[in-house]
């Protein structure tokens, strides 16, 4: 069922999931190592410098995944356990959630092969998912597609241009990199989503604040 008076931009980090799925993939990648912590706390930092906009996106990315010694084998055990981290309130909407699959899209700097077992689990459309895509050779991590929008700063509101919506966006996220869709004016009402973090600086930026879906599902019926 489409209703074309609303598009709804969920962010997946932190939003849709619990944690970070780039921070997921880094314990998994080291939890069998003896040195593992700093990398680990180095890997979190650069996550939240991110978030917070202290750093660009990009510079963010590149170096986490630079950090990271991600293979096939790690890729899949953490896809494995995601859906597990499914924040308590999006599971309480999933007949809402299906319900108006088709309104709702996916915007992540996060990686497809993590969202998806995610979105199908809550009824949504995989060509509704728009993520970061890695690339493997021979089994081992050989980057990210840098043709993908979002593997670049300001990703998300690129993307949203090249998809030409242009009225009544419903953006929900929890970092800088999801307000900056706030760029395209009016149109556009940004939700500072706290049910699992919550960052003073996107706080401040804000149209409002969501400590749960329930709060989104709530504004958009009133539409």
């Amino acid at each position: 069922m489409v209703h074309k008076d609303w598009t709804l931009i969920l962010d997946f980090d932190s939003t849709i999931i619990k944690g970070e799925s780039l921070d997921l993939l880094a314990e998994t990648v080291f939890e069998n190592r003896l040195e593992p912590n700093l990398k680990l706390q180095e890997i979190k930092k650069l996550t939240d410098e991110g978030m917070e906009g202290r750093i660009s996106f990009q510079e963010s990315l590149n170096r986490r995944l630079k950090i990271l010694e991600l293979d096939q084998f790690h890729l899949n055990k953490a896809v494995t356990s995601v859906t597990k981290l499914i924040s308590p309130s999006f599971k309480e909407n999933i007949d809402w959630l299906k319900r108006y699959r088709d309104n709702i899209l996916i915007f992540s700097g996060g990686f497809k092969n993590m969202i998806k077992p995610v979105a199908m689990k809550l009824g949504l459309k995989e060509e509704n998912i728009y993520a970061n895509e890695l690339i493997f050779k021979n089994g081992k991590f050989n980057g990210v597609n840098k043709k993908n929008l979002l593997s670049r700063s300001e990703g998300k509101l690129n993307q949203v241009k090249q998809l030409g919506l242009n009225k009544n966006l419903i953006v929900v996220g929890d970092g800088i990199t999801d307000w900056e869709i706030k760029k395209l004016g009016g149109q556009v009402t940004f939700f500072a989503y706290t049910e699992n973090v919550s960052r003073k600086n996107v706080l401040d930026k804000a149209d409002f604040e969501a400590n749960n879906f329930n709060e989104v599902v709530k504004y958009i019926k009133g539409i």
